[in-house]
C-alpha cells in the first residue's frame, strides 16, 4: 500500500486465514530483502465475522 525507502517502512494489507502469523511474514520478507525485517504495526480489520467498519468504538459508548 505505501513503500517509505529512505525509511526502509512497507505498509501491507493481508487477507488471512485464522493461524497466519503476521510478524513471521515481516521476518521473512526482510530475509527475502537480505535486510532484517520487524513488525512495527498491526491492525486487525477483521476477525471471526466482526469487521471495522460495524464496530463502535469504546469513547462512544463512555459517552452514552
Amino acid at each position: 500500500m505505501k513503500w517509505d525507502q529512505i525509511n526502509g517502512i512497507i505498509e501491507i494489507k493481508i487477507k488471512c486465514s485464522a493461524g497466519t502469523y503476521i510478524r513471521a511474514i515481516a521476518r521473512d520478507l526482510g530475509e527475502i530483502l537480505n535486510s532484517e525485517g520487524c513488525l512495527l504495526q498491526l491492525k486487525r480489520i477483521s476477525a471471526c465475522g466482526f469487521d471495522e467498519q460495524n464496530s463502535i468504538k469504546i469513547s462512544d459508548i463512555e459517552k452514552r
